[in-house]
């Protein structure tokens, strides 16, 4: 049997506010770590908790107002935390490149349906070696009228397998049935392998 400890931290927002005093609607990042103790019979060794790291943040880039700092500043953020797995939504075409050219080499990146005015992005660090890529899902959902869809990718991380998953689901109130029927898509989705895996969804 395992342990989950889910414990929430907002930790940038404050620095946000202070590079973007102008902005009236600041950007709030929320940064969860989930501790995971393994109480599984060790074969030789008994092995300590670890801590797996994930952000999730919706950029809002279709608000053009101060876009290129406040996205400098999502940027940086992820630089200083630093987290395993960073799920965005709202990322727009004209973000992609600086994402590739300021976090590609610290990040594997996958980008959700660009046909959208907007998509999703998750991306998986490349700094701890034992961490493998198994697969990488894109799906949009069937009746939506915004273009929305999930990104799920797929890892092994110290013998385990984690399932991650981000989506930002149908918006406003008119369309709340909509949006609950995505999020039954997702669960559907994530509970349709029979094989053992933690699985994390962000965003919404």
């Amino acid at each position: 049997k395992q342990w989950y400890q889910r414990r929430v931290a907002i930790t940038a927002g404050d620095i946000i506010e202070r590079q973007l005093k102008k902005r009236k609607r600041p950007a709030e990042p929320s940064v969860a770590d989930v501790k995971i103790t393994d109480h599984s019979p060790p074969p030789e060794v008994t092995r300590g908790p670890w801590e797996l790291t994930l952000l999730s943040w919706n950029v809002d880039g279709l608000c053009e107002r101060g876009i290129s700092e406040r996205f400098s500043a999502v940027i940086s953020e992820i630089k200083t935390i630093n987290p395993h797995v960073v799920m965005l939504q709202e990322v727009v075409t004209e973000q992609v490149e600086r994402l590739r050219s300021s976090l590609g080499r610290s990040y594997d990146l996958t980008f959700g349906d660009r046909s959208s005015p907007y998509f999703n992005a998750l991306l998986i660090t490349r700094k701890v070696g034992s961490l493998k890529i198994l697969d990488k899902t894109v799906k949009k959902f069937p009746s939506t009228i915004m273009g929305r869809h999930f990104v799920q990718v797929v890892c092994e991380l110290h013998n385990k397998k984690f399932e991650f998953v981000t989506s930002h689901l149908e918006s406003m109130k008119d369309h709340s049935k909509e949006r609950t029927s995505q999020m039954d898509k997702v669960l559907e989705f994530i509970t349709r392998e029979s094989t053992p895996r933690i699985s994390i969804f962000g965003g919404a």
